[in-house]
């Protein structure tokens, strides 16, 4: 299995994840800004060492953002058994990749303790071959999980969405036929609502209790068909 490392580094900024309210728990934040709750605690400046709480390894690559829920945090990543182009510096001018990545890849997810960094628990969501292209410069973990306290929704673009409970254990899992966007590459985040509703790529999964989603298309998504 090619072990390349994902260095997942928290800030010194753990006090200011010391309650509910300031969960971070999908892309951008709670409210999508980008802005955490000000915090006296928190660094204005940081190296490889200072200001640092831990530093997590992850295999694989993942351009997925952790997600926080009170003392977990939540990544992402796809694990090649074989090695593949790697990412590369510098400004992208090429046509793209034409050939899904080749080997068994590893869809991971991955919860972590906020306060030491240890990892509590991960789940393989899929094994298998790629079949789906990606962009040089992307990943097929490029979507930002979510979380509503309850459950965490991992969405793999290239195969569907994912969900785990909070201490890993499979709960429902729904294939989403690939889609290619107007500019050939994309990646979309899972988004929840307070009516216990899960929207992605101009699809809205009704979630009732403890049941599989029924998906139903709303609106115009910019998304087309191979």
């Amino acid at each position: 299995m090619v072990k390349n490392s994902i260095a997942l580094i928290l800030l010194g900024m753990v006090a200011s994840m010391a309650h509910a309210d300031d969960n971070w728990p999908r892309f951008r934040g709670a409210d999508a800004t980008g802005v955490a709750s000000d915090n006296e605690g928190l660094p204005t400046t940081w190296t490889n060492t200072d200001n640092v709480a831990w530093v997590a390894d992850v295999s694989g690559w993942g351009w997925a953002c952790p997600i926080v829920w009170e003392d977990k945090v939540f990544l992402t990543t796809v694990v090649s058994d074989e090695e593949n182009l790697k990412l590369g510096k510098g400004l992208y001018l090429g046509e793209g990749v034409r050939d899904p990545a080749k080997g068994i890849h590893h869809w991971m997810v991955y919860c972590f303790d906020l306060n030491t960094g240890k990892e509590l628990w991960k789940h393989e969501a899929h094994t298998g071959q790629p079949t789906v292209l990606r962009h040089p410069k992307s990943t097929y973990a490029a979507e930002t999980p979510t979380t509503d306290g309850e459950r965490v929704y991992a969405l793999f673009g290239d195969l569907g969405l994912y969900c785990c409970d909070m201490d890993g254990q499979p709960l429902w899992s729904q294939m989403i036929a690939p889609k290619r966007t107007i500019q050939d590459y994309g990646a979309l985040q899972p988004v929840t609502d307070c009516l216990r509703r899960l929207s992605l790529y101009g699809l809205r999964p009704v979630l009732p209790e403890r049941r599989r989603p029924h998906l139903r298309r709303q609106g115009r998504s910019g998304i087309r068909n191979r």
